[in-house]
């Protein structure tokens, strides 16, 4: 069975998201008003809002403790078969 190749990426998603949202605009700069100019601001925009909603989540994550087992209760993860 074939190793899948591992990628370290060196930037973060919303950094990614933010410089391909910038592209896609001044690409659209240079591109006449029509079908295809639209298509390529509409990418920018959910470029844009990906680098936002990941924002968000990993804010949120990080300052509610999520993740970090504090919120779960004791008996989580016990089975009941265990002596």
């Amino acid at each position: 069975m074939q190793m899948r190749r591992r990628f370290r990426q060196s930037k973060t998603l919303e950094q990614r998201l933010a410089e391909e949202a910038q592209r896609l605009r001044e690409q659209a700069q240079l591109l006449p008003p029509g079908a295809l100019r639209e298509e390529v601001l509409r990418k920018a925009r959910q470029a844009e809002t990906g680098a936002y909603m990941s924002r968000t989540c990993t804010q949120k994550c990080a300052t509610s403790g999520f993740g970090s087992g504090a919120d779960m209760p004791e008996s989580y993860g016990t089975s009941p078969f265990d002596p």
